[in-house]
């Protein structure tokens, strides 16, 4: 297929720069950059590459917090034909170096800020990241890509094991933009607020992508902070928020202690973790704005939300509808369609599907059935095709929209000598939607604290996934097979002190 059929995310930042090239694109701090300026940047860091070497296909990491250059390095990395695997600068170094070793990359992108968390074997790939202020007269080209081409991997936590790479191709991501951007109305008037990480999905993809696609202005911030947040948006009167459920708390929150102004907000999306009806109604009380609930997952996103032209305000425990060209299906074990309100697996079908895990064919294989995604997440349908999240199949556990696998906990407190068995789960909490509970069973004749356990996870975890309880007991529930029964785990056992 021609690359003139159609369109990579690259082409679409070239189609809106050429159609307002002198729009503001970012403002950051007390800087802005038009479309004009983010194109030239990123075609000119697109031929540095290619003259360092990157080849379509290779693999190139960008290790860095929030900056305008973060947008710049996304379209020049997927504009040279590579793909780009975005990493959380809020990892430990262990796990930054998973990382990097698992997708093999050719090259790393790193912000001075991180630079001490790369080892020294892998210092040597290292580029900075690319100067979004200096004039570039080059006609680079954006190289001649497939849609089913990879463009983007995103490394996203599972139940067991490892994080896995999803890998989304040219087609998926530029769909994804396109997507959000009408399906809630975004035009070239609306203002972005983004705070979250753009290492993930949510932030990089659907919140400043569907703002590119139609020339809206980001406002970007390096970190949430519901003030900051807040005073963005009263002053810089930003029409479009998309956040978690606890940044949304954390608001309504400051809110209530503060007086603030929100009349500029036009449209409030939540995703990434439940959202409880009581957050909805906090924030209708406290901020004057509606939340709009939506579902998706990183391997394939957003595949339900509301129609801003037909919905003011969402409905209570719903994620909403499937969106355009979506398709979810609610099954039984045996693959069979449920009927209404029945609660089964939610699967779905989307242009924004991920082709694979990268390089891990049998668990691509577990989920991605006959172009099917198998989310792990419990769902149901009430008669009008509304859908409600009800559990997870899965054990993972989602803190303030960061998805974190109990197995990697465990695996770092089984290290020490004074644990004979451990279980993780994640437990409701009312700012995060859930956070991280530790069971442990201490060797026989051991002494071992909760102090030992947070020492020994701080050590080798990122700061949100150390355990916020922790609780010992004299044995683990078990079934016939010796599998720990974690369900059994929060009904409350009794504990040994």
């Amino acid at each position: 297929m021609s690359q003139n059929r159609f369109m990579s995310l690259p082409r679409l930042l070239s189609v809106t720069a050429g159609r307002l090239p002198n729009k503001v694109a970012i403002e950051f701090r007390d800087r802005s950059w038009t479309y004009g300026q983010v194109e030239n940047a990123a075609r000119g860091f697109s031929a540095e590459l290619v003259e360092r070497g990157v080849q379509p296909g290779d693999r190139v990491v960008l290790l860095a917090p929030n900056k305008p250059e973060w947008l710049v390095a996304l379209f020049g990395v997927v504009g040279a034909g590579a793909v780009l695997v975005p990493v959380n600068p809020a990892l430990t170094s262990s796990e930054i170096v998973f990382i990097v070793e698992d997708c093999a990359p050719k090259l790393m992108i790193v912000d001075e800020t991180q630079y001490e968390k790369i080892p020294d074997k892998l210092r040597a790939a290292v580029l900075p990241l690319p100067e979004i202020d200096r004039p570039r007269n080059n006609q680079a080209q954006w190289a001649a890509r497939e849609p089913g081409d990879a463009a983007i991997i995103f490394y996203t936590s599972g139940t067991t094991g490892r994080p896995k790479g999803a890998v989304l191709s040219q087609a998926a991501n530029a769909s994804t933009a396109i997507r959000v951007g009408e399906a809630w109305g975004m035009t070239e008037n609306d203002r972005h607020l983004l705070a979250g990480s753009l290492s993930f999905i949510y932030n990089s993809i659907i919140n400043a992508g569907s703002a590119f696609v139609v020339g809206g202005t980001v406002i970007l911030q390096e970190r949430f902070h519901p003030e900051e947040a807040l005073e963005a948006v009263r002053n810089r009167r930003i029409t479009v928020l998309m956040s978690v459920p606890t940044m949304y708390v954390m608001m309504a929150e400051w809110a209530s202690a503060h007086a603030v102004d929100a009349s500029s907000v036009r449209v409030a999306i939540s995703a990434g973790a439940s959202l409880a009806p009581s957050v909805t109604q906090r924030v209708r009380d406290r901020l004057g704005i509606e939340l709009l609930d939506g579902w998706g997952m990183t391997e394939g996103t957003p595949i339900t939300g509301y129609d801003v032209r037909v919905f003011a305000r969402g409905r209570p425990e719903s994620a909403g509808k499937p969106l355009p060209s979506c398709d979810v299906r609610i099954v039984d074990e045996q693959d069979r369609d449920l009927r209404p309100d029945e609660i089964g697996e939610l699967i779905f079908k989307s242009p924004s599907n991920m082709t694979e895990y990268y390089n891990r064919p049998k668990e691509t294989a577990e989920v991605l059935r006959n172009g099917w995604m198998y989310s792990g997440d419990l769902a149901r349908r009430d008669d009008e095709g509304f859908v409600y999240i009800v559990g997870r199949k899965k054990d993972m556990i989602i803190r303030g929209g960061a998805n974190i696998y109990p197995a990697e906990i465990e695996e770092m407190i089984f290290n020490l000598p004074s644990v004979a068995e451990c279980a993780v789960v994640g437990i409701p909490d009312d700012r995060f939607g859930e956070t991280v509970k530790a069971f442990v069973v201490p060797a026989a004749g051991q002494q071992v604290s909760a102090d030992d356990i947070i020492r020994q996870c701080k050590g080798g975890l990122a700061e949100y996934k150390v355990p916020a309880e922790i609780e010992f007991l004299e044995s683990l529930p078990k079934g016939p097979t010796g599998k720990i029964l974690k369900r059994l785990l929060l009904t409350g056992k009794e504990t040994l002190r």
